[in-house]
C-alpha cells in the first residue's frame, strides 16, 4: 500500500515557541517535534514528543468555532483528540495512536464502530444554536483505529452543525464508504441513535452514487433491512 505521509523535521523557530508554551501552560518538557503532511505536501498536523508522558498534537490557525465544536463533542465523550491547551492560534491536543481507517478498510468492525461514533455525534445539539453536530469528511483517511479497537476522527475541518445531518451522513456513504456490505454494517449501528429512512431514501434517489454525471438507473441497490 501506497505511503499516506511524510514526517519531517520543523524550524527552529517554532520549536522553541511550542517550548515555551507547553512549558509555561502545561508543565511539559518538549523533547521533539515533527510535522506530518500528506505525500502532496499539504500540512496535516504536528507531533510533539515530551518527557514522561504522552505525545502531544499541535495544530495551527484552527478556527475558533471548530475548536469550540471539538471541545463539545469531546465533552459528550466523541472520539475525538481532546484539547488540552489554546495558546493564540496554537491549539495543542490529545495524540491518539493507531493506524489510519484505510489500513483496515476489510475489517467489518471498523464499519460498526464508524456508524455508531457518527450516530452519537449526529445526536449532539450544539448548545449556541440548537443545532446538530456533523462531519461530512469522515473517511478512511480521517479516521484511525486504535489498538483497543475505538474509531476516532483526527481531521476536524469539516466539522460543523446542521438542523439535520442526514445529507452529510449521505455523503459518506456513497462518496467515502461506497460498499453496500460495508454501509449496511454502517447504518445498522447509526440507526440506533436516528432514524435512517431519509438517508436510505436520499441515497437511493442517487442509486448510491456521488457521481452526478452519470444517468439514473432503476436497479440502484436496496439495504438488508
Amino acid at each position: 500500500m501506497e505511503k499516506l505521509f511524510a514526517v519531517s523535521p520543523v524550524k527552529k523557530k517554532l520549536f522553541i515557541r511550542v517550548q515555551k508554551y507547553l512549558k509555561e501552560s502545561l508543565n511539559k518538557e518538549v523533547i521533539n517535534m515533527f510535522k506530518i503532511s500528506s505525500t502532496s505536501g499539504k500540512l496535516k498536523t504536528y507531533k510533539i514528543e515530551v518527557e514522561n508522558g504522552p505525545s502531544i498534537r499541535l495544530d495551527i490557525n484552527f478556527s475558533g468555532i471548530l475548536n469550540r465544536l471539538q471541545k463539545i463533542a469531546t465533552e459528550n465523550n466523541i472520539e475525538m483528540p481532546k484539547i488540552l491547551l489554546i495558546k493564540d492560534a496554537y491549539k495543542f491536543s490529545q495524540w491518539v495512536d493507531g493506524v489510519m481507517l484505510i489500513r483496515v478498510w476489510d475489517i467489518a468492525e471498523v464499519f460498526t464502530k464508524s456508524g455508531d461514533l457518527m450516530g452519537r455525534l449526529n445526536s449532539i445539539k450544539d448548545p449556541e444554536n440548537g443545532k446538530f453536530l456533523t462531519n461530512s469528511e469522515f473517511s478512511s483517511t480521517n479516521a484511525i483505529w486504535t489498538e483497543d479497537k475505538k474509531v476516532f476522527i483526527i481531521d476536524h475541518d469539516r466539522l460543523k452543525t446542521t438542523d439535520n445531518p442526514d445529507d452529510s451522513i449521505v455523503q459518506v456513504l456513497v462518496k467515502r464508504i461506497r460498499e453496500m456490505h460495508r454501509i449496511n454494517l454502517f447504518l445498522e449501528a447509526y440507526s440506533k441513535y436516528r432514524n435512517i429512512d431519509n438517508i436510505v431514501a436520499k441515497a437511493e434517489k442517487r442509486n448510491w452514487n456521488w457521481d452526478k454525471r452519470k444517468k439514473l438507473v432503476t436497479n440502484a441497490p436496496k439495504l438488508r433491512y
